[in-house]
């Protein structure tokens, strides 16, 4: 007998083995007791979370003759034939069967009832695969069909499906399996297989599948056979292609020393090893993802933080308030440089700029602390020229240059709707502030219209003595003895005509 993969050995044959998708399974299980069967199902979710693994459980326990708590009884003539060989139960891959011509095969062989038990079941996994046609030819079929029939379809790409496709079935959406759950699931199965393991080797195997159960067995599956039966967290380490945390250890801690030339040596040494500089930008993220939860959280990092006991005592050492700056902007840094990487004709420079980028930049608040350990000014002395400064900048009239005042007036009479001096005044022609007194020089054409407003003059004086300060207002024109007196009798000495 050839050898069977661990994902395909220890593939959940019931609803209770489906691991940390209970509010699928415990739906599904109640839907078959109450016998409110729906006609067309969608499941959706990351690989290896179990969307194919559920549907065939489904599929089995709505033909079960006598199930269990809403689950197949593994028992009767219909769950004890494989689901292969089960012809009520057809599984259909889009990727390979994408067309239309297909599509219309499986409308023709719906038409055709059960053999042997109570529902005809198709699962069309991959089902976003299929063309813009092939959708087309199943939304009839898919929305109306048979009473026997039940379509269940599995994908890991839910927005590539049609909204008519999505609206004709009960959305199912599969959650990635938590840490703690994988790691349980992998012990489990490497003490059936009586295999030695190192904890941390099972913890990391977990990370690596990232929430994936096949991807987690898959792995464990050829460090076991790397290792000859013993899991070590070095073979872990070997198998999934991740630098080693000593080798991480010396860029980070060149980083944090503001090593420039050190942090290139150290990634040029591990690039030069075959290392792509995508899989490095990674692992470096994960170190100061983990630098952050031993500053952050040392009480539970220990269960967070994945590595061996030597190791972790080192990062301890580095995972100081004084780095917390600039450990946050390293983890910033290269999430944003991620698709660059993917796609770069040369991943290595990118890589090594981002690095040097994390050192070099600081923050406002760091720059302003370097300044002030710089100044060395005892905190009672900040208090006080604080104090002052404050006051200065917001009492003294020194401070407040003639842009500002002729701000102030604008908002003024914009705000009481003096909207023909606003305008007039807005065509300033020159600004100047000498002592105590603003001029303001304006075109005649405009000020000479604003002149027959009668409450232009109280309105300005009214802003006058908010303000504190003398508001002059000059007309520059080429010839001005005709209206001269006019002004004279409006503004008297407040009008100064040049």
């Amino acid at each position: 007998m050839s050898y069977l993969a661990l994902y395909r050995k220890y593939r959940p044959q019931k609803f209770e083995d489906v691991i940390d998708q209970e509010h699928i399974t415990n739906t599904l299980a109640n839907q078959i007791k109450t016998g409110k069967i729906g006609h067309a199902y969608l499941f959706t979710g990351s690989r290896g979370t179990g969307k194919t693994t559920t549907a065939k459980i489904f599929a089995k326990s709505i033909n079960c003759l006598s199930p269990v708590n809403g689950c197949a009884c593994g028992k009767c003539e219909n769950c004890l034939g494989k689901n292969e060989q089960n012809l009520d139960i057809l599984e259909i891959d889009a990727a390979s069967n994408n067309g239309v011509d297909e599509i219309r095969e499986l409308r023709e062989s719906v038409k055709y009832p059960p053999v042997n038990g109570r529902y005809k079941v198709f699962i069309i996994d991959e089902v976003h695969m299929l063309s813009t046609s092939a959708f087309n030819a199943l939304l009839k079929t898919l929305e109306e069909p048979p009473q026997y029939v039940v379509f269940i379809l599995a994908t890991t790409e839910v927005h590539k499906l049609p909204a008519t496709i999505l609206s004709r079935c009960m959305r199912f959406d599969f959650k990635l399996v938590s840490l703690d759950k994988l790691t349980d699931l992998i012990c489990k199965i490497l003490d059936d297989s009586k295999v030695k393991y190192e904890e941390k080797a099972v913890q990391l195997i977990a990370r690596a599948g990232e929430g994936s159960v096949r991807d987690a067995l898959s792995i464990a599956d050829m460090v076991i056979s790397y290792a000859n039966g013993n899991l070590t967290y070095d073979n872990v380490v070997k198998i999934i292609g991740a630098i080693e945390k000593d080798k991480l250890f010396e860029i980070v801690e060149s980083v944090l020393k503001n090593d420039i030339g050190k942090v290139l040596y150290e990634l040029d040494k591990i690039l030069d090893e075959g290392k792509p500089p995508l899989v490095l930008s990674k692992d470096l993220i994960s170190y100061f993802r983990d630098l952050l939860v031993i500053l952050t959280i040392p009480e539970k990092a220990n269960k967070m933080v994945i590595v061996p006991k030597d190791v972790f005592e080192k990062m301890q050492t580095q995972a100081t308030k004084e780095n917390y700056g600039i450990i946050v902007r390293a983890i910033e840094q290269l999430s944003t440089v991620e698709q660059e990487l993917r796609y770069s004709v040369q991943p290595k420079v990118v890589l090594e700029t981002t690095m040097v980028k994390t050192m070099c930049a600081i923050s406002l608040e760091e720059r302003i602390e370097i300044l002030e350990k710089k100044l060395q000014v005892p905190l009672e002395d900040k208090k006080k020229i604080s104090r002052n400064f404050k006051s200065l900048t917001q009492n003294s009239a020194v401070q407040k240059n003639a842009m500002w005042y002729y701000g102030e007036l604008l908002k003024e009479l914009r705000t009481n709707s003096e909207m023909m001096t606003y305008s007039a005044l807005a065509e300033t022609i020159e600004i100047n502030k000498n002592d105590n007194t603003l001029l303001i020089v304006v075109p005649e054409n405009k000020m000479t219209e604003c002149l027959k407003e009668s409450s232009v003059l109280p309105k300005i004086e009214s802003v006058s003595k908010k303000l504190g300060i003398k508001i002059e207002i000059s007309i520059k024109k080429s010839d001005i003895d005709s209206i001269s007196k006019k002004l004279r009798e409006l503004f008297g000495d407040k009008l100064i005509i040049k």
